[in-house]
Protein backbone atom coordinates (compact mmCIF):
# COMPACT_ATOMS: atom_id res chain seq x y z
CA UNK A 1 0.00 0.00 0.00
CA UNK A 2 1.44 3.38 -0.93
CA UNK A 3 1.27 6.58 1.11
CA UNK A 4 -1.67 8.00 -0.88
CA UNK A 5 -3.78 4.86 -0.31
CA UNK A 6 -2.98 4.93 3.39
CA UNK A 7 -4.04 8.56 3.65
CA UNK A 8 -7.30 7.81 1.88
CA UNK A 9 -8.04 4.88 4.21
CA UNK A 10 -7.37 7.05 7.28
CA UNK A 11 -9.47 9.86 5.87
CA UNK A 12 -12.33 7.44 5.09
CA UNK A 13 -12.10 6.08 8.61
CA UNK A 14 -12.32 9.57 10.13
CA UNK A 15 -15.34 10.33 7.96
CA UNK A 16 -16.98 7.05 9.02
CA UNK A 17 -16.41 7.99 12.65
CA UNK A 18 -17.96 11.43 12.21
CA UNK A 19 -20.97 10.07 10.34
CA UNK A 20 -21.62 7.23 12.79
CA UNK A 21 -22.25 9.65 15.66
CA UNK A 22 -25.18 11.15 13.78
CA UNK A 23 -26.50 8.03 12.06
CA UNK A 24 -28.18 6.77 15.21
CA UNK A 25 -30.02 10.06 15.58
CA UNK A 26 -31.19 10.01 11.96
CA UNK A 27 -32.29 6.37 12.18
CA UNK A 28 -34.09 7.10 15.45
CA UNK A 29 -35.87 10.05 13.85
CA UNK A 30 -37.12 7.87 11.00
CA UNK A 31 -38.45 5.28 13.43
CA UNK A 32 -40.25 7.76 15.72
CA UNK A 33 -43.71 8.41 14.27
CA UNK A 34 -44.95 10.73 17.03
CA UNK A 35 -44.04 14.36 16.39
CA UNK A 36 -43.81 15.11 20.12
CA UNK A 37 -41.27 12.33 20.59
CA UNK A 38 -39.21 13.65 17.65
CA UNK A 39 -38.51 16.78 19.67
CA UNK A 40 -35.93 14.70 21.56
CA UNK A 41 -33.71 14.67 18.44
CA UNK A 42 -32.15 18.15 19.01
CA UNK A 43 -31.25 17.08 22.55
CA UNK A 44 -29.55 13.96 21.21
CA UNK A 45 -27.53 16.05 18.77
CA UNK A 46 -26.49 18.35 21.63
CA UNK A 47 -25.37 15.27 23.59
CA UNK A 48 -23.31 14.10 20.61
CA UNK A 49 -21.64 17.51 20.40
CA UNK A 50 -20.84 17.45 24.13
CA UNK A 51 -19.33 13.94 23.86
CA UNK A 52 -17.27 14.98 20.83
CA UNK A 53 -15.90 18.02 22.72
CA UNK A 54 -15.07 15.82 25.69
CA UNK A 55 -13.38 13.25 23.41
CA UNK A 56 -11.24 16.01 21.92
CA UNK A 57 -10.03 17.03 25.38
CA UNK A 58 -8.92 13.52 26.40
CA UNK A 59 -5.50 12.38 25.12
CA UNK A 60 -5.78 9.14 23.12
CA UNK A 61 -2.79 7.72 25.00
CA UNK A 62 -4.88 7.72 28.17
CA UNK A 63 -6.93 4.83 26.73
CA UNK A 64 -4.01 2.44 27.30
CA UNK A 65 -3.85 3.48 30.98
CA UNK A 66 -7.62 3.16 31.32
CA UNK A 67 -7.52 -0.48 30.15
CA UNK A 68 -6.68 -1.68 33.65
CA UNK A 69 -9.78 -0.06 35.14
CA UNK A 70 -13.09 -1.89 35.20
CA UNK A 71 -14.66 1.57 34.82
CA UNK A 72 -12.91 2.51 31.59
CA UNK A 73 -14.69 5.53 30.09
CA UNK A 74 -14.81 3.90 26.64
CA UNK A 75 -17.27 6.47 25.28
CA UNK A 76 -14.45 9.04 25.46
CA UNK A 77 -12.53 7.25 22.72
CA UNK A 78 -13.19 6.88 19.02
CA UNK A 79 -13.36 3.50 17.30
CA UNK A 80 -9.79 3.76 15.98
CA UNK A 81 -8.45 4.20 19.53
CA UNK A 82 -10.57 1.33 20.85
CA UNK A 83 -9.28 -0.94 18.09
CA UNK A 84 -5.73 -0.15 19.16
CA UNK A 85 -6.69 -1.09 22.71
CA UNK A 86 -7.82 -4.54 21.54
CA UNK A 87 -4.31 -5.25 20.30
CA UNK A 88 -2.85 -4.06 23.61
CA UNK A 89 -5.23 -6.29 25.61
CA UNK A 90 -4.31 -9.36 23.57
CA UNK A 91 -0.62 -8.52 23.97
CA UNK A 92 -0.92 -8.12 27.75
CA UNK A 93 -2.71 -11.45 28.00
CA UNK A 94 0.11 -13.09 26.04
CA UNK A 95 -2.28 -14.21 23.30
CA UNK A 96 -0.44 -12.57 20.41
CA UNK A 97 2.73 -14.52 21.16
CA UNK A 98 1.01 -17.74 22.22
CA UNK A 99 -1.14 -18.02 19.10
CA UNK A 100 1.36 -16.26 16.80
CA UNK A 101 -1.18 -13.66 15.77
CA UNK A 102 -0.01 -11.42 12.94
CA UNK A 103 -0.49 -7.83 14.19
CA UNK A 104 -1.24 -6.43 10.74
CA UNK A 105 -3.96 -9.04 10.19
CA UNK A 106 -5.33 -8.37 13.69
CA UNK A 107 -5.49 -4.65 12.99
CA UNK A 108 -7.22 -5.25 9.65
CA UNK A 109 -9.65 -7.66 11.30
CA UNK A 110 -10.47 -5.13 14.04
CA UNK A 111 -10.93 -2.39 11.44
CA UNK A 112 -13.25 -4.55 9.34
CA UNK A 113 -15.32 -5.55 12.38
CA UNK A 114 -15.69 -1.92 13.49
CA UNK A 115 -16.67 -0.80 10.00
CA UNK A 116 -19.18 -3.59 9.42
CA UNK A 117 -20.95 -3.70 12.77
CA UNK A 118 -24.44 -2.31 12.73
CA UNK A 119 -24.65 1.34 13.61
CA UNK A 120 -27.41 1.13 16.14
CA UNK A 121 -27.70 2.71 19.58
CA UNK A 122 -26.72 -0.39 21.56
CA UNK A 123 -25.32 -3.48 19.78
CA UNK A 124 -22.54 -1.60 18.01
CA UNK A 125 -18.73 -1.63 17.99
CA UNK A 126 -18.50 0.35 21.22
CA UNK A 127 -20.65 -2.27 22.93
CA UNK A 128 -18.53 -5.08 21.47
CA UNK A 129 -15.42 -3.32 22.77
CA UNK A 130 -17.03 -2.94 26.20
CA UNK A 131 -17.73 -6.68 26.38
CA UNK A 132 -14.19 -7.49 25.19
CA UNK A 133 -12.76 -5.14 27.80
CA UNK A 134 -14.83 -6.66 30.61
CA UNK A 135 -13.61 -10.16 29.63
CA UNK A 136 -10.06 -8.78 29.70
CA UNK A 137 -10.60 -7.32 33.20
CA UNK A 138 -12.10 -10.58 34.49
CA UNK A 139 -9.15 -12.61 33.14
CA UNK A 140 -6.57 -10.15 34.50
CA UNK A 141 -8.15 -9.95 37.96
CA UNK A 142 -8.72 -13.70 38.40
Amino acid sequence: MNKAESYTMDQDEDNDEAISDYENVIVSKLKIPDLRERQVIPELIEDIERIRALRASVPKERAIEDLESEYMPYLLYDRKTLRGCISVMLERLGLIERFKIDRVKLNHFSRDVSRNMKRVPYHNFTHAFNITHMCYIIIRKS
